[in-house]
């Protein structure tokens, strides 16, 4: 635990930053999921089809983060469903926003508040830094973290990271 914790205050220089596409890193993560999916009758739907969103970041931190949306949202959906994923460019600021939604059984108020809090879990076998570390990720990449839900309606998980210009490079 506290190794996690110390590897949390080491923001991503500026060498284990690059170019990434947040497109391919999802697909690697649909693969990486596709047991956990197919075990709880959950259907992946992700339906990008736009130019590649590219953000300047930590390709293995920014995986994490989506990693770990994931699998909670396969966690809070126990007798099949779907996941929704969605990338949106924005322009003002310039930047990408990920939503990744699920049809599970959402979360009230009281854990809604806690939610980001270190050590806080609903998880028997949680530590309760999954969504900590999440944010601190996010927010060490100049972006934000926001999670919108309802107790029985599923939860909905978006995060927005500035953008990164690739069409000064295309021909």
């Amino acid at each position: 635990i506290v190794k996690r914790l110390r590897d949390l205050n080491r923001k991503a220089s500026s060498e284990d930053k690059s170019p990434v596409d947040l497109q391919e890193i999802m697909e690697d993560v649909l693969v990486l999921t596709t047991n956990s999916l197919y075990d709880r009758n959950i259907i992946p739907i992700f339906p990008y089809q736009g130019s590649p969103p590219v953000v300047f970041a930590s390709k293995d931190q920014i995986q994490q983060v989506i990693l770990n949306l994931m699998m909670n949202a396969i966690d809070a959906i126990p007798n099949g469903g779907q996941i929704y994923v969605d990338m949106i460019i924005t322009n003002n600021p310039k930047g990408v926003r990920v939503k990744i939604r699920d049809t599970g059984v959402g979360m009230d108020d009281e854990v809604m508040s806690q939610l980001f809090d270190p050590f806080f879990t609903t998880k028997e076998d949680g530590m309760g830094l999954g969504l900590y570390n999440c944010k601190q990720i996010i927010e060490n990449h100049g972006g934000s973290l926001n999670v919108e839900s309802e107790a029985g309606k599923g939860a909905v998980f978006s995060f927005w990271l500035p953008g990164l210009d690739v069409s000064e490079n295309e021909d």
